[in-house]
């Protein structure tokens, strides 16, 4: 999987990787397994000095197209021989979705976590941070992975990023939401520590007047400096989204983004402040502000 993701943003990397598996299916189909492996014999070897000549080594994990290589070619049964094609086009048609369409498949939650945590953490000073919440369960849960999502953005806000975060939801959670430290985080009143913006939008307002903008909002999103975004997806146990790279796409995200921001609120708003002690105490459900 480190393959198959590690790459998304690098088209002539991808390319290379294509290349080769795709060399590999035409060798197999035209001229069979024991010709395939005389013809490719020396491949292998090559590997190595091929990504040197066109820079790919550090983009690119040759060690692991070598290994495919090798595994495709040992695997001689004539039986295996429709299946092995069968993985071998499932992953070649993975890569051009990666090179042409500029998205991901659907990522399980572990490789969801896998992408997100590492770029997170290498957002710096100037890049920004746009993001949609939409509270459901699986989100700021003080999991391990949640936790360390948390303090990236902290991080990140900290190192002079600018990180927005709209959070959606029906206002009879928004006690439940607000003492949840991750979302208290991004409450004005703590803005000199953590940095983190914030908003409210109330999803039945939205439900009422703009319907069609809460389907664009989806399951919520993460957008990277307008370059690359992170779609959620909680329909299914095991999956947790998809990542994008396509233009088009992530401006239509960044549209979402802003017009859900006409209708949202600072977080901080939805606080009730005692004008005798200066506290801050959280509003029961239903009240208003």
């Amino acid at each position: 999987m480190s393959l198959y993701y590690a790459n998304l943003n690098n088209n002539e990397t991808i390319a290379w990787i294509t290349w080769v598996i795709g060399l590999m299916l035409m060798l197999n189909r035209v001229l069979g397994i024991h010709q395939t492996r005389a013809s490719l014999k020396n491949v292998d070897e090559h590997l190595g000095r091929i990504a040197k000549v066109i820079d790919l080594r550090s983009e690119c994990n040759v060690d692991d197209v070598s290994k495919l290589l090798d595994a495709y070619l040992n695997i001689t049964e004539p039986e295996f021989r429709r299946v092995k094609d069968n993985i071998i086009g499932g992953a070649l048609e993975r890569l051009n979705q990666l090179r042409y369409d500029k998205r991901s498949e659907e990522l399980a939650t572990s490789e969801y976590y896998e992408w997100l945590l590492p770029i997170l953490e290498a957002v710096g000073n100037g890049q920004t941070i746009k993001a949609v919440s939409c509270m459901f369960d699986a989100e700021w849960d003080d999991s391990p992975a949640e936790r360390r999502f948390l303090q990236g953005n902290r991080d990140a806000a900290l190192k002079g990023a600018a990180v927005e975060r709209i959070f959606i939801m029906n206002p009879a959670i928004l006690p439940q939401a607000l003492a949840n430290e991750a979302v208290g985080a991004h409450c004005e009143e703590k803005y000199q520590e953590t940095k983190l913006v914030g908003y409210y939008a109330d999803q039945i307002k939205l439900q009422s007047k703009e319907p069609e903008l809460l389907k664009k909002a989806g399951h919520g999103f993460i957008i990277f400096d307008s370059r690359v975004a992170l779609i959620d997806d909680f329909d299914e146990a095991i999956i947790r989204g998809r990542v994008t790279m396509n233009a088009a796409e992530i401006h239509t995200l960044e549209q979402t983004f802003q017009r859900l921001k006409v209708y949202s609120g600072r977080l901080s708003n939805q606080l009730v402040k005692p004008a005798a002690t200066g506290s801050v105490t959280i509003p029961k459900p239903g009240a208003t502000n």
